[in-house]
């Protein structure tokens, strides 16, 4: 199967997976208000965003055993696979360990912390029920991610989770709508997490028959781990800091107005990510087999078709929020969830962060982790001083501020760094795209800026012309600013259609 062809295959599983979870993850929050108040809904989302704190022990060996297994699994060299699938196997069960005694520590010490109007045995039942599942998937479904996602299989994992993420919500709403506790609602959510594992474990065995994860483990046949720790661990900490700070110093409450925006712009994220997912095992391929030319060809298309992408989502997305926000939840706890400000922030951070994501594809591709430490935890620094003071100050959108002021600067960073060291190109027309890309982006908001609906088909219909303007907008800026780019794309396009 060729590259191109490859990476659409995962591109459209991985498509249908996060629209799965897209609806999915619109279904949920309203009901959870509805029938257990915003303060429920804020903790659960906090719980879940916290637990994901305990597997970042795995990241480090499992970026870089991804990258270990390229070239073996290029070649067919099953001795290899083995001992690098036996090392990273080992590391996660002892480290489950470790994770299943933080999950009961922080189960403990979370209701002390912070219990708002929420009793104590609800907030340490969510924790351990939430807990059990993430632990399921931390051991037992992490080693078989990364061996599809270096094989360039990643479409078996996409599929597989959008059947556990249709048994959950499935199984979630009956529960809701029977009235039943909390606590079951999210004990259909560990079903899942079992039903995935169960249905990726005998997948994982039919595709692989010589795949044996007890043979004797080799560390030394994965490289860098150390260094694929440290970078890939500062990325976590930007994702969750924020959610922390609006926990920990405005409460559930604004956690609950943070989760829905952010169940938004999450979704925006998984959108645009769809177009880098399975790029970074093709480019590590292309570099692996010396195809140099081909591979910075790849990635002009790729960087022009991302970064219009992206901006549209982030366009649309400040301009709609607000109005889908009035017609999506319809509480009765007197809690505001119409904040044009945060959808702005959340807009503005978002982009910010999506800039870098073409420059982190070429690290993961190449393993350089090395290099991208010192400036990754300068971002983690940043994010923290400036979200602590502006929170304190502001409140829920302090911490947008933070983040996106540390976003701009890291992904400038990013962009001249993989300029300098992997492209060997001047960053100089990419930043004037970049820029004029803003402009205009601030000029489609302001112009749509206020707008109202009163209904579902109200928003779609907004939804629809804003998309059509933002779109044609975009795609001409970007075809006269990045001609090659463009090119590139279609070339590609063209030739897998024909295919």
């Amino acid at each position: 199967m060729s590259r191109t062809k490859n990476v659409l295959k995962i591109v459209i599983s991985s498509s249908i997976n996060q629209v799965v979870i897209v609806l999915a993850g619109l279904i949920m929050p309203p009901l959870l208000i509805a029938n257990y108040g915003s303060e429920t809904n804020g903790l659960i989302n906090s719980v879940k965003q916290m637990l994901n704190y305990f597997t970042v022990v795995s990241v480090g060996l499992g970026a870089a055993s991804q990258v270990a297994l390229y070239k073996p699994l290029t070649e067919g060299n099953w001795p290899l696979i083995n001992k690098i699938m036996a090392t990273l196997s080992r590391f996660l069960n002892k480290a489950g360990l470790v994770f299943l005694a933080c999950i009961g520590v922080f189960a403990f010490i979370l209701p002390v912390i912070r219990r708002d109007n929420l009793d104590f045995m609800t907030i340490a039942g969510i924790v351990l029920i939430c807990g059990i599942g993430s632990l399921i998937e931390f051991v037992f479904l992490t080693r078989y991610k990364i061996l599809l996602t270096a094989d360039q299989k990643q479409y078996i994992v996409s599929n597989v989770y959008t059947q556990g993420t249709v048994i959950n919500t499935v199984l979630s709403v009956i529960l809701i709508i029977l009235r039943a506790s909390i606590l079951w609602v999210q004990l259909a959510a560990t079903f899942a997490y079992l039903v995935r594992m169960l249905l990726l474990v005998r997948q994982v065995h039919g595709l692989y028959p010589s795949l044996n994860l007890h043979v004797v483990p080799d560390k030394s046949a994965i490289g860098n781990s150390k260094e694929a720790f440290l970078y890939k661990f500062s990325d976590i900490l930007i994702n969750y800091i924020p959610m922390t700070f609006v926990t920990f110093i405005c409460g559930y409450t604004d956690a609950s107005i943070y989760t829905v925006y952010n169940l938004v712009f999450s979704a925006i994220v998984m959108i645009v990510n769809i177009f880098s997912t399975g790029l970074s095992p093709s480019f590590g391929n292309q570099i692996v087999q010396k195809d140099y030319e081909g591979f910075k060809n790849s990635f002009k298309g790729y960087n022009f078709a991302f970064r219009t992408i992206s901006f549209f989502c982030y366009i649309c997305s400040a301009v709609l929020i607000v109005p889908f926000v009035s017609v999506y939840i319809q509480n009765t706890d007197g809690v505001n969830y119409l904040l044009p400000a945060v959808g702005a922030s959340f807009a503005i951070n978002g982009i910010m962060r999506a800039l870098r994501t073409p420059y982190i594809t070429l690290v993961d591709a190449v393993g350089n982790y090395k290099d991208n430490i010192k400036d990754s935890y300068l971002e983690v620094i940043l994010n923290i001083a400036i979200s602590l003071v502006f929170t304190l100050k502001f409140g829920l959108i302090g911490v947008l501020i933070g983040g996106s002021i540390s976003a701009i600067i890291r992904s400038l960073q990013f962009l001249f760094s993989i300029h300098k060291t992997v492209l060997k190109a001047s960053p100089g027309k990419e930043l004037l795209t970049i820029l004029i890309n803003f402009i205009v982006g601030a000029v489609i908001y302001y112009f749509f800026y206020g707008i109202t609906v009163d209904g579902y088909i109200s928003w779609i219909i907004s939804a629809i012309v804003v998309a059509a303007v933002t779109g044609c907008v975009l795609m001409v800026i970007n075809f006269l600013l990045d001609r090659t780019g463009f090119m590139e794309l279609y070339r590609r396009m063209k030739g897998l259609i024909k295919k």
